[in-house]
C-alpha cells in the first residue's frame, strides 16, 4: 500500500506509520509520530516506542544537521503541538531522549552563535527538570546556580518565575543542603553589610567630632563601640576611607554583596519544597536567635521571616517556646523589642493571649507608625476593647501615612456615630490612637 486512504484511518497498512509517512496524502508529516505518541501512552512497551518519542523531542527541539553543520528546527506550529503531546507521554523514554539531546546540542555549541545556543539549551533543559527533577544532570546545574547565587527572570508576562528557584521541583537532598548553606552565607552577609554602614556612619561621626575637638581643643580618644568594630577602624584612615577598603574589612566582595540580596529567594526556595524538614525549620530558627542578639537587629527582616515559616509543616514548638521565653524576660527587653516578640509570637498561634494582652498595653508607646498601624489591624478584641467593623477597601493602594491615618479615622466615626459626626483630623498614628478613648466616652454617655 502506497499512501493511506484519505477518508478513514481504519485498516492502514502503512509500513512505517509510527515514525515516518512521508507518502501520505492525508497527513502533514509529523502527524503519524504525533498519533503514534498518544498511542504509546497506552501501550508504554510499544517495541518502537523510543524512537517514536525521539522523533517528538526533535520536533519539540530540532536536530543537529550534521552534512550542513546547523541546528535545524521545525516550523513553531509544530514545535508549539509536539511539545504538548510531549506533556501527554509521560514514558521514561521522554528523561533519555530529552537528556541525549542536550548532549548533542552540547557537542554542537562549537557550531553555533552562542545567543541560539543558551536559549535552545534553557528551552530544553527546563523540560528535563520537569519530567524528571531528580535527574543527576539536573540536580548537579541547579546546585551550581544556587551555589554561584545565580537569579534571573523568564521575562514571561503571563507566567513570570524566578529562575533558576521557581522551577525548583524537587526536595532532593543536595539541592535542600546547598540552598541552607547559601542562606547561612547570604544571611552572614546581610550582617557584614550592616557592620559596614555601621563603620562608615562611626567614620563620619568621629571625623565630626575630631573637628569639634581641633576648634575646641579638646583631647579625644576616637573609640568605637562595640569593641570589634573599634578594632577594625584602627586600621582605617578615617579621614580617606575608601568603600573597597571597607569591603575589605568585613569581609564583602562583590558575589557576596549578590548573595546577600538573595536571602529571600533561598527562604521562599526552600519553605516551598522543604515544608516538614525539621532540619530546615532549626536552620530559620537559628538565623532567628542570632538576628536577636545582633547590634543592629532588625524587626522588619525578623518579621518577613517568622511570616515565611508560617508555610513550614514541621514541628514549631522551639520557635514558641523562645520567643515565649523572650517574652517574658523583664531584665532587658523594652516596650519596642516586647512588641517585636509579640508580633511574631502572633503570626504562629493567633491565640496567643499572653502576646495580645501585651500588644494591648504597649500599643499607645509605640512611636513607629508602620508598626502601630499594623498592630492595631491584627488585635483581637478584649474584653477592655469594643470589635467595629469598618469598611478600608479604600486604602488598598495608599501609601500616604497621613491619609491612612485620616480615613481610619473617618471609618470610625461614621461607623459609629451615623448622624452628622464631627471628625477629629488626624495626621499619624498617636492621634489616631488618642481619639480612641473619647470616642469610648461619647458611647458611655
Amino acid at each position: 500500500m502506497d499512501s493511506c486512504d484519505s477518508r478513514s484511518l481504519r485498516g492502514c497498512e502503512c509500513p512505517k506509520l509510527s515514525v515516518h509517512c512521508y507518502n501520505c496524502n492525508y497527513f502533514y508529516y509529523e502527524q503519524p509520530d504525533f498519533l503514534a505518541a498518544l498511542l504509546i501512552v497506552e501501550f508504554p512497551y510499544f517495541s518502537r516506542s523510543y524512537e517514536i518519542v525521539e522523533n517528538i523531542v526533535d520536533y519539540s527541539f530540532g536536530y543537529f544537521d550534521t552534512n550542513n553543520q546547523r541546528w535545524e528546527k521545525s516550523p513553531y506550529f509544530i514545535v508549539k503541538r509536539a511539545k504538548e503531546i510531549l506533556k501527554l507521554t509521560s514514558t521514561s523514554h521522554v528523561d533519555d531522549a530529552i537528556f541525549n539531546k542536550i548532549r548533542i546540542l552540547i557537542d554542537a555549541k562549537k557550531y553555533m552563535d552562542e545567543n541560539i545556543f543558551s536559549e535552545l539549551f534553557f528551552d530544553i533543559f527546563w523540560s528535563l527538570n520537569k519530567f524528571d527533577p531528580n535527574n543527576n544532570f539536573v540536580v548537579n546545574m541547579l546546585i551550581g546556580w544556587i551555589k554561584e547565587g545565580e537569579y534571573w527572570s523568564n521575562d514571561d508576562y503571563d507566567n513570570p518565575k524566578t529562575l533558576p528557584y521557581d522551577e525548583i521541583m524537587t526536595s532532593n537532598p543536595d539541592i535542600i543542603n546547598k540552598l541552607s548553606e547559601m542562606l547561612v552565607k547570604s544571611y552572614n552577609s546581610i550582617v557584614d553589610k550592616r557592620k559596614k554602614e555601621q563603620i562608615k556612619n562611626q567614620i563620619k561621626k568621629n571625623k565630626v567630632n575630631k573637628h569639634n575637638t581641633h576648634h575646641h581643643n579638646k583631647n579625644y580618644d576616637g573609640r568605637l563601640t562595640p569593641d570589634d568594630i573599634d578594632a577594625m577602624l584602627e586600621t582605617l584612615d578615617a579621614e580617606n576611607a575608601e568603600e573597597d577598603r571597607l569591603n575589605e574589612l568585613v569581609r564583602l566582595d562583590e558575589n557576596t554583596q549578590k548573595i546577600a540580596g538573595r536571602f529571600n529567594i533561598f527562604t521562599r526556595t526552600l519553605t516551598r519544597i522543604a515544608p516538614s524538614n525539621q532540619n530546615t525549620l532549626n536552620l530559620f530558627i537559628n538565623i532567628l536567635k542570632q538576628e536577636w542578639d545582633d547590634v543592629n537587629f532588625d524587626h522588619d527582616f525578623c518579621l518577613k521571616l517568622v511570616t515565611s515559616l508560617d508555610k513550614i509543616e514541621a514541628n514549631k514548638q522551639e520557635l514558641i517556646d523562645f520567643l515565649n521565653e523572650k517574652l517574658l524576660d523583664n531584665h532587658f527587653i523594652d516596650d519596642y523589642r516586647r512588641c517585636c516578640v509579640a508580633e511574631y509570637l502572633l503570626k504562629i498561634e493567633s491565640e496567643n493571649h499572653i502576646a495580645i494582652n501585651i500588644l494591648n498595653e504597649s500599643l499607645p508607646k509605640i512611636k513607629d507608625d508602620k508598626m502601630s498601624l499594623r498592630i492595631a489591624s491584627k488585635l483581637q478584641p478584649t474584653d477592655k476593647t469594643h470589635p467595629l467593623v469598618i469598611n478600608l477597601k479604600s486604602l488598598q493602594d495608599e501609601t500616604d501615612t497621613s491619609a491612612i491615618c485620616q480615613e481610619i479615622c473617618n471609618q470610625i466615626y461614621l461607623t459609629t456615630f451615623t448622624e452628622n459626626p464631627e471628625i477629629t483630623q488626624v495626621n499619624n498614628a498617636p492621634q489616631l490612637k488618642r481619639i480612641i478613648p473619647q470616642i469610648k466616652k461619647q458611647l458611655q454617655t
